[in-house]
């Protein structure tokens, strides 16, 4: 019997504009701990039009999911939430 696997993607978008811009794959990876963190603790993953929030530099990022996308295979579940930084 083959193991299955669930995999977590983020996809994130910051306006070009943000000061956050450079930043953006330490913020994806962020995201993406505090989507794992969910997942294992709390056996869910957000929902779309829900919001994340994680500490980048010692400053509060909140992040909108702006979609979610489901692929399968046999052994395989992958999840990709699309995210979008809420910038001020």
């Amino acid at each position: 019997m083959q193991n299955k696997f669930v995999e977590l993607f983020v996809d994130t978008t910051i306006d070009e504009s943000s000061i956050y811009y450079q930043a953006e794959d330490q913020i994806s990876d962020l995201a993406l701990e505090q989507i794992n963190y969910l997942w294992m603790d709390h056996k869910a993953v957000p929902n779309v039009s829900e919001s994340i929030k994680i500490t980048f530099s010692g400053m509060e990022l909140e992040l909108l999911i702006m979609g979610k996308t489901y692929e399968a295979t046999a052994f395989n579940l992958q999840i990709t939430l699309i995210l979008k930084l809420l910038d001020d």
